[in-house]
C-alpha cells in the first residue's frame, strides 16, 4: 500500500474531525485563494535598521495569520513584541501562492518556482532601496523552509550575466530558523512520508500534492542535498516542536518530529526546542518563555550579522572581480602595527566600537567613502580606541594603516614611509628617499595617495591620529598658530575606503559620523587600574564570580575611591596603576594630594601612551586656546580655583558691580554669545563637556587638579580675587526665588575656596562681605545636615564638611565652633584612616592655627609638631610641604 492510499483510507475520519483543526490552520475556510495576499511586505521599518528579518510561511500558509495568534497578536509585527527587543532590524514577510487546490499541473519545480520568485522578490527591493548589501535573517516555518534552501541553492548558483543581482541574497544571508522544517526523515520514515504529513494537516484535496510529494521526494532530496554545501556559510537555529498537533477523533501527533526538524552535524547550527504544537510553534500570543527564547536568538544573530556579511562582500566582490580580469594584483597589505602605540589588553568601550563599527560597515552605499571621527579629551582613550577597532576587524580590510596627525610634516612623513609596502607593481616611478624640502614632499605625497584610488582598491582603512592642529573649518583669522593644516588635503580622492580620525577637535565631526568618548565605567576603570598595578586589586584572592564583577564591593576600597579620584580616565588610571605596583594604593592617593605636578612629572612614559605623560597631555590643548583665545585660556585658569563641576553664565556676571570687573570678563559675560563663544573654544578643543539637560558646564576632575598644579599663585592676575567675589556675589538672598538650588550649586565653589584662604587679603572685612560668609554658613549647615542623614556622621565625606565648615568658622572668628568642627573631624579621620594619614595632619594642623588664634600656645605648638613630623615621615625633611611647615612653625615660636 502506497503513501497516498494510507492517507486517503483516513480522509472520511479527518473530514469527521475537521472543525477541531480548521481554527488551528492559516487559512480560514472562507477564504478564497484570492484573497491571499503575496508578494513582500514590511511590517517594521526598524530604527536605524543593520538587519533584513524576512518570514516565510509555509504551504497553505499565509503571509499574517501563519504567525499571528488567536488574541491577533502578530509577534513578528506588533510593536510591543519582536521589534521592542530589536529595534535596529527591518522586518518582512513574504507571500506566495501556497494553495494545493490549485488546479495547474504540479511537479517537482513546484517549489523550485516559489524560490526563485522568493529570491526575485526580495533582490528587488533591497536593489530598490539601495539595502542589497544588508544582512539577511530568514525566519521559515514549515515547508517554507524548503523552498528557503532551494532559493538559497539558486541564489548562490547565478552568476555574472545571468540574474548576477539575485546573488546578493546568498551574499548577505547570516543566518536562519527554521521553524518545525522537515529537512529529512528519520525513525524508519522516509522524509517523502514526512512532506504528507506536514501537507495533510494543512490541504483538504490533495491528491496532486500528495502525488509530487511521494513520487518526487527522491528527486526533491537530491536537488535539496545541494544545500550541504553552503549550509555552512550560516548560523543555522533549527526550532522543534514538542506537542503533538490535534487531529480528527480526539487523536494528535506530532508533525515534525526533533529527528527530521534537526540536522545532526551541521556547522554552526543549534537545536531549539518550541513547546508547542507545529501551527502553534510560530505564534506567540505575549512575551512568554517561548517568546523570549527566539527573540534572544534572533537578537544575538542580527548582532553578530554585520561584521560577516561585510566579509561575505568582501569576498564576493574580489571572487568576480578577479573572474572578469579587474584585478590583475590584489590590494592585500600585511597588517602590521609596528610603531603603533597599543595596549596588550584592551578594556571596557564596547558601545563606543560597536558604534565606530555601524559606522564604518553601513551596509547603505558599501562603496562610498566612510569616515568615523573620535573625539574626547586627552588621555580618554582616542588612539586606543582606534587601535582595537583595526584589530577586531582586520580581515574586513585589504589594508590598514596608521597616520601620525600630530603635525603637517608627521602625516607627510608617515605616508612617504607606507609607500614602502605597497606593492612595487602599483606604485611606479616614486622614490620617497629622494625627496627634500616640504614642497617636493607634499607633491611625493600626492602621488602616494594615488595607490588608493586605484580600480578596484575599495577596502583600506586610514587612521589620522592625534589631528588637533588643522586648519580645517578653522576661521582664517586664527590661522596664526604653528604647524596648521588642511587635514583634508591629505585624504585619497577616490570615494572609498574608510578612514578614522581620533582628534580633541569637536568642529571635525562635520568630516562624517562621529564618536565622542566619554569616561569609562567604575568596573572598567578597575580592571584597567589591576591589570597596570600587575596585582589583584579585589577585596581577597578568592575567584569572584563574573556576574558579580560590576559590583564595587568585590574591590579594594581604596582602588575604587583611587578610580572616582581619577575620574575614570584611563590614562591617569594608566599611570596610576604603573605607580601603584612599586606602593601602595593609600601612599599614591596621599602623594597625589600632597605633590600632584611632582609625582606626575617623575612617571615614566608607558607603551600605551608613548611620547607623552600625564603632565603634558592637556599643556597642548591649553597652548592651542590660549592661541586661540587668551580670554578663554584665563577662564581656564579661574575655573581651577572654582570646582569642575558646574560653571554657568550667570556664576560670573558682576549684576551690581560689572565695572568693578577687570577688562576681560566683562567682555565675556558683556551678553550670553560672547560667552558662548568662550565655552565653544573650550569645547572645540575637548578640555571641558556641556552637562546633559543643563545650561551648565563641567571639566575633568584630573584636569582640573593639572590646572590647579600648574599655574603659579604669585602671577595669577587677580584670578583667586576675581573667582572669590564672583561667588560671593553669586549668593541669592534667602528670600529669593530658587535660593536653596542655587546655594546648594555654591557650595562647591566654597568649599574650593576656602583652601586658598591664606591667600587672600588680610582686610577680613572686605572678605566677609564679599563672599557673605553667614549665607556660607547655612550652606554648610545644610549640606552637613544632608551628608549625616543619607551617610551617616563618620562618613569620610560627612568628615570633610566638618573640617571645612571649621575652616569657615575660623574665618569668621568663632574659634569655639570651629574647635568643635576641628575635634569632630580630626576624632573620626584617626578612626577611619589612623593617626598618620595626610587628611588626618591636615586638621591637626587647622587645630595648630586655631589654638595659635586663641592664645593657646603650647597646644598650638603641639599640634604643629605632631604636623610636622607626620609630613617629615611621609615626604621627608626636604620637602616643599615639610619645609612650608616648618618655617610656620618658626614664625610661631618668635
Amino acid at each position: 500500500m502506497g503513501l497516498r492510499d494510507i492517507f486517503r483510507k483516513k480522509a472520511d475520519r479527518k473530514k469527521a474531525g475537521e472543525a477541531a483543526t480548521t481554527e488551528e490552520a492559516d487559512i480560514v475556510a472562507d477564504e478564497s485563494p484570492d484573497d491571499i495576499p503575496f508578494g513582500l511586505d514590511v511590517w517594521v521599518e526598524g530604527v536605524d535598521p543593520i538587519v533584513d528579518i524576512v518570514a516565510i510561511h509555509g504551504l497553505n500558509g499565509h503571509r499574517g495569520k501563519t504567525w499571528t495568534a488567536k488574541n491577533k497578536v502578530n509577534w513578528l509585527q506588533d510593536t510591543n513584541m519582536l521589534s521592542a527587543i530589536i529595534p535596529n532590524a527591518r522586518i518582512m514577510s513574504w507571500g506566495y501562492d501556497a494553495n494545493t487546490h490549485n488546479t495547474k499541473e504540479l511537479s517537482a519545480m513546484y517549489l523550485y518556482d516559489h524560490a526563485q520568485k522568493l529570491v526575485s522578490d526580495l533582490s528587488l527591493h533591497r536593489r530598490g532601496d539601495q539595502t542589497d548589501a544588508r544582512p539577511i535573517i530568514f525566519v521559515a516555518h514549515s515547508l517554507g523552509g524548503i523552498v528557503l534552501k532551494s532559493a538559497l541553492i539558486h541564489s548562490d548558483s547565478t552568476r555574472s550575466g545571468h540574474l548576477y543581482h539575485h546573488k546578493s541574497i546568498k551574499t548577505s544571508t547570516y543566518g536562519i530558523m527554521f521553524m518545525g522544517t522537515p529537512h529529512q526523515g528519520g525513525e524508519g520514515v522516509a522524509w517523502g512520508k514526512r512532506l504528507v504529513n506536514v501537507a495533510s494537516i494543512f490541504v483538504k484535496t490533495n491528491d496532486k500534492l500528495l502525488n509530487i510529494l511521494e513520487r518526487d521526494s527522491e528527486i526533491l532530496q537530491q536537488q535539496l542535498a545541494q544545500y550541504n554545501s553552503i549550509s555552512g556559510d550560516f548560523e543555522t537555529k533549527f526550532a522543534y516542536e514538542t506537542k503533538p498537533m490535534p487531529l480528527a477523533l480526539g487523536k494528535a501527533m506530532i508533525v515534525v518530529p526533533k529527528s527530521s526538524a534537526v540536522v545532526p552535524g551541521q556547522v554552526d547550527a543549534e537545536p531549539i526546542a518550541i513547546m508547542d504544537h507545529h501551527i502553534n510553534m510560530v505564534k506567540f500570543a505575549t512575551q512568554n518563555d517561548e517568546f523570549k527564547r527566539v527573540a534572544s536568538h534572533l537578537k544575538l544573530m542580527v548582532d553578530n550579522a554585520p561584521k560577516k556579511a561585510q566579509k561575505n562582500w568582501l569576498a564576493e566582490r574580489g571572487v568576480e572581480a578577479a573572474r572578469i580580469g579587474h584585478l590583475e594584483v590584489n590590494f592585500n597589505v600585511d597588517f602590521d602595527l609596528t610603531g603603533i602605540p597599543k595596549t596588550s589588553a584592551f578594556i571596557g568601550r564596547k558601545s563606543d566600537l560597536d558604534s565606530m563599527e555601524k559606522q564604518l560597515m553601513r551596509r547603505e552605499g558599501l562603496d562610498r567613502r566612510k569616515i568615523c571621527i573620535i573625539h574626547g579629551l586627552g588621555g580618554v582613550g582616542k588612539t586606543q580606541s582606534a587601535v582595537e577597532y583595526a584589530r577586531l576587524h582586520k580581515d574586513l580590510y585589504t589594508s590598514f594603516f596608521w597616520i601620525d596627525g600630530r603635525t603637517e610634516e608627521t602625516v607627510i612623513q608617515s605616508l612617504l614611509d607606507l609607500a614602502s609596502r605597497l606593492p612595487n607593481s602599483q606604485m611606479p616611478g616614486i622614490d620617497t628617499q629622494k625627496t627634500k624640502g616640504l614642497e617636493e614632499s607634499r607633491v611625493a605625497t600626492q602621488e602616494v595617495l594615488k595607490w588608493f584610488a586605484l580600480k578596484g582598491n575599495t577596502q583600506w582603512l586610514l587612521v589620522f591620529d592625534n589631528i588637533d592642529r588643522t586648519s580645517y573649518e578653522e576661521e582664517s583669522t586664527q590661522q596664526n598658530g604653528i604647524s596648521s593644516y588642511d587635514i583634508t588635503q591629505y585624504f585619497p580622492r577616490s570615494d572609498t575606503g574608510s578612514i578614522i580620525i581620533t582628534t580633541r577637535l569637536q568642529r571635525l565631526v562635520s568630516l562624517g559620523h562621529s564618536v565622542h568618548l566619554r569616561k569609562l565605567s567604575t568596573l572598567d576603570s578597575l580592571l584597567i587600574l589591576e591589570n597596570h598595578a600587575r596585582r589583584s586589586l579585589k577585596r581577597s584572592s578568592r575567584q569572584v564570580p563574573s556576574e558579580d564583577l560590576s559590583e564595587t564591593e568585590y574591590w579594594d576600597p581604596d582602588a575604587v575611591t583611587l578610580v572616582k579620584r581619577l575620574g575614570c580616565l584611563p590614562l591617569a588610571l594608566v599611570f596610576a596603576g604603573s605607580y601603584i605596583s612599586k606602593t601602595t594604593i593609600v601612599k599614591y592617593l596621599e602623594l597625589y594630594d600632597m605633590s600632584w605636578q611632582e609625582l606626575h612629572g617623575q612617571m615614566r612614559k608607558q607603551p600605551d601612551y608613548p611620547g607623552r605623560g600625564i603632565t603634558t597631555t592637556w599643556q597642548i590643548s591649553f597652548d592651542e586656546v590660549e592661541r586661540r583665545d587668551i580670554r578663554a585660556a584665563k577662564l581656564l585658569r579661574l575655573w581651577g580655583y572654582l570646582d569642575h563641576q558646574e560653571l554657568w553664565y550667570r556664576l560670573l556676571r558682576w549684576p551690581t558691580s560689572a565695572q568693578a570687573a577687570p577688562n576681560w570678563p566683562q567682555q565675556i559675560t558683556s551678553t550670553e554669545v560672547s560667552f558662548l563663544a568662550i565655552v565653544d573654544t573650550l569645547l572645540d578643543f575637548s578640555v571641558i563637556e556641556k552637562n546633559d539637560n543643563s545650561e551648565t558646564y563641567s571639566m575633568h576632575v584630573v584636569v582640573h587638579e593639572w590646572i590647579k598644579a600648574s599655574f603659579d599663585r604669585r602671577k595669577d592676575d587677580g584670578l583667586l580675587q576675581m573667582a572669590i567675589t564672583s561667588i560671593g556675589l553669586a549668593v541669592p538672598e534667602s528670600n529669593a526665588k530658587d535660593a536653596p538650588i542655587i546655594q546648594r550649586r555654591l557650595l562647591p565653589h566654597l568649599s574650593q575656596l576656602l583652601q586658598y584662604w591664606s591667600h587672600v587679603t588680610d582686610d577680613q572685612d572686605c572678605i566677609n562681605e564679599t563672599v557673605k560668609l553667614a549665607e556660607a554658613e547655612q550652606m554648610y549647615q545644610r549640606a552637613l545636615q544632608g551628608k549625616e542623614k543619607a551617610w551617616g556622621p563618620e562618613h569620610m565625606s560627612t568628615l570633610e564638611t566638618v573640617n571645612n565648615l571649621g575652616n569657615l568658622y575660623l574665618n569668621q572668628g568663632k574659634l569655639v565652633e570651629a574647635e568643635q568642627m576641628y575635634q569632630r573631624a580630626l576624632q573620626g579621620k584617626e578612626k577611619a584612616w589612623g593617626p598618620e594619614h595626610m587628611s588626618t595632619l591636615d586638621t591637626v594642623h587647622n587645630l595648630g592655627l586655631l589654638y595659635a588664634n586663641q592664645g593657646k600656645l603650647v597646644e598650638a605648638e603641639q599640634m604643629y609638631q605632631r604636623a610636622l613630623q607626620g609630613q617629615e615621615k611621609a615626604w621627608g625633611p626636604e620637602h616643599t610641604s615639610t619645609l612650608d611647615l616648618s618655617m610656620e612653625l618658626k614664625s610661631k615660636d618668635s
